[in-house]
């Protein structure tokens, strides 16, 4: 009797495997949007810049569909809204990435800052306690945040 159990365990592993991955990396995506949007409201305004930067990141990531990235981007405001704890949606974040993908996402922050043209002092201190948080070095915060004020868009380009 206690066999058939285990057997009914391992099809349960077998069947729902694709589900659980699939939960995984949804809320591995959800977490990276959260800490996207809070650097974007760190400054208290949100503007379509911002939210245009996010998506575009999201694309850059996979989610190839816009539609799907609209509902991703109201699960990932309606997340932050809930509860904004930067360890939680971090440590999702750190748990399921390499080193260079840690130090890309700090970048992909700096990137949604840039984004109005103008980068605010709460904008930095939320991303450098976000990379503090990912294990990014304050040397590589700095790499990321040139790199990104490199690629920015200037004024005139819009």
């Amino acid at each position: 009797m206690g066999s058939g159990l285990g057997i009914l365990d391992s099809m349960k592993k077998i069947f729902f495997a694709d589900a659980v991955v699939a939960d995984v990396q949804s809320n591995f995506v959800t977490s990276f949007g959260v800490l996207l949007y809070h650097v974007a409201l760190a400054d208290n305004t949100f503007l379509d810049a911002e939210r245009n930067c996010i998506l575009k990141v999201l694309a850059e990531r996979g989610i190839e569909s816009e539609s799907e990235r609209d509902r991703l981007f109201e699960l990932i405001a309606a997340q932050h809204a809930s509860r904004v704890d930067l360890y939680e949606f971090s440590h999702e974040v750190k748990e399921n990435l390499s080193y260079e993908e840690r130090y890309q996402v700090v970048h992909d922050l700096f990137r949604v800052a840039f984004s109005d043209s103008e980068l605010h002092n709460d904008e930095v201190e939320h991303i450098r306690k976000i990379a503090g948080l990912l294990h990014v070095p304050h040397d590589n915060f700095i790499r990321a945040k040139i790199n990104a004020r490199n690629s920015a868009p200037n004024e005139s380009d819009k």
